[in-house]
């Protein structure tokens, strides 16, 4: 099960590189087993190769039960009948084998959820806000129900001890995110983040978070995970995002290009009364 769970999660040109060496390795092992008994090979082709030829030839006629053409084990050859009939069961086991990876791989739903590489810490309407960005990066198809949560990893050097925070957000769940969505947190007196002022201030607690994902795909109907953590160098102090969305009666067109792209802060008007359940309303369709 390790194995299986460990080629699921695995990138294709690992997978199809660890499968030709398998390939290769077989035949290897098998080829040198018939080569043991070269005198019991029934050749047909007048072309003359090595003995070893003739018997990785034959290994891979049998692993791959494409049946014998130029070369094929002697009927009276108990001990390489005996090999060919290993064999086969071998070949057939890892056919069954990679099959079922491939469709695995093929058929496991997948989020396509792209985060932005960094997490800002800024002042909007007179509130320190933490914001990261989310994206569907899939042509086809939408998540629905999605559903955002951060947590955040705090370390105390005097100790040791590792601490693990749920941060609140202010707009957690989103029924699509075809657009992509502002994530955000206020930074209030009972945030974790209250007391971090710099990336000093971060690296000295060795703060870390990971943000959250799950939701609906609407193309396999099953629930698809995302994550992503971030470390206290991924994080930039009074930054904001770039546009990247533009609005026209054509639609909606969105550059990814600059979805990662972060901008230095241009002060806005702010009301430093604003109420939090206001902000929250404000930042929810301004940073849409």
């Amino acid at each position: 099960m390790r194995l299986y769970h460990s080629a699921l999660y695995e990138r294709w040109p690992r997978i199809i590189l660890i499968m030709i060496i398998c390939f290769l390795g077989i035949n290897t092992i098998f080829a040198i087993l018939y080569w043991l008994d070269r005198g019991a090979f029934e050749v047909n082709d007048k072309v003359q190769v090595t003995s070893f030829e003739n018997a990785f030839y034959m290994s891979v006629h049998t692993l791959s039960t494409v049946g014998y053409g130029s070369v094929a084990p002697a009927a009276n050859s108990v001990y390489l009948n005996l090999c060919v009939m290993l064999e086969s069961v071998v070949g057939m086991v890892t056919v069954t084998i990679i099959t079922g990876i491939a469709w695995s791989k093929f058929a496991r739903p997948r989020a396509h959820i792209h985060f932005s590489s960094n997490i800002i810490i800024s002042t909007y309407y007179g509130h320190r806000c933490l914001m990261f960005r989310a994206a569907n990066t899939r042509h086809s198809g939408d998540v629905h129900e999605n559903f955002f949560r951060i947590g955040v990893i705090l370390s105390n050097r005097k100790t040791g001890l590792r601490q693990v925070y749920d941060v609140p957000l202010v707009t957690p769940e989103w029924p699509s995110i075809k657009l992509p969505a502002t994530l955000i947190h206020i930074i209030d007196i009972h945030s974790p983040f209250y007391r971090f002022n710099s990336i000093e201030d971060l690296s000295s607690a060795r703060v870390a978070l990971i943000a959250l994902m799950t939701g609906l795909d609407t193309t396999f109907a099953e629930n698809v995970y995302a994550r992503k953590m971030y470390f206290w160098d991924d994080f930039a102090f009074d930054q904001q995002f770039a546009d990247f969305a533009t609005i026209s009666s054509d639609g909606i067109h969105v550059n990814f290009k600059y979805f990662d792209q972060l901008v230095p802060f241009t002060w806005q008007e702010q009301d430093e009364h604003e109420h939090k359940g206001q902000l929250g309303q404000k930042l929810g369709w301004q940073f849409l």
